[in-house]
């Protein structure tokens, strides 16, 4: 009996564990979300071409998630709930070109992590500072990788192309794996997502601590 009750507490302590260490987890096809406006030293950042960034503020949790549009025509409402359909690298809906379904490219994925994660490094590579014209530049940038419609109309065309450029240079499939699209509702609108690339120190800490418990189990076998 004690050393069922023990079992018992060693995996409950070890399920604790895990949950603790995927706590920042991405939203699933479960959760609802609720759009806003993403927001810089108090004020509305970017929106231009009545593009992102957002935020997606999960509702019954204390998670929120900068996110930008991947599809041109179609829509979100400010402030407005979406129940979310699915999560993958396949943006669902009615854009331009994905109404049949569209693989997120790499670069796409590269660029918003790097812009949610490391945007000062980002910004140094691009060389571009204003935070507006940065936020701009990626939705613009998304939309070009996705192919969805880019043209001279939009504000800051004259600047994408030297910005794509820079980032299929430097783009890679290194954090695919952090990065997906949130597609909300019915051809409502698909949002890409991302979370941070977790910290080695954080791994070996959670490494060692099923080590540490399976230790505990073995000696207690013994």
């Amino acid at each position: 009996m004690k050393r069922t009750m023990m079992r018992n507490s060693i995996l409950a302590a070890l399920c604790s564990f895990v949950i603790s260490g995927t706590a920042f987890a991405l939203p699933t096809d479960t959760d609802s979300v609720t759009v806003y406006r993403a927001t810089y030293g108090g004020a509305i950042l970017g929106g231009a071409n009545l593009g992102g960034p957002f935020l997606l503020d999960i509702q019954n949790s204390n998670e929120e998630y900068l996110a930008f549009c991947l599809e041109r025509d179609e829509s979100v409402g400010i402030g407005t709930t979406y129940a979310v359909t699915s999560v993958s690298d396949e943006v669902l809906g009615g854009g331009d070109n994905t109404n049949n379904g569209d693989w997120l490219s790499d670069e796409s994925q590269w660029l918003f992590y790097n812009y949610a994660f490391n945007r000062s490094s980002l910004s140094a590579l691009t060389g571009v500072s204003d935070q507006n014209t940065l936020a701009n530049l990626v939705q613009l940038a998304l939309w070009y990788f996705e192919d969805e419609v880019v043209d001279s109309n939009d504000s800051l065309y004259s600047q994408l192309a030297n910005f794509t450029g820079v980032i299929s240079s430097n783009a890679d499939a290194s954090y695919n794996n952090y990065v997906t699209a949130v597609n909300l509702g019915s051809n409502n609108q698909s949002m890409i997502v991302g979370e941070p690339v977790p910290e080695p120190a954080t791994m070996f800490l959670f490494g060692t601590g099923i080590a540490g418990l399976a230790g505990i189990a073995r000696r207690k076998r013994s």
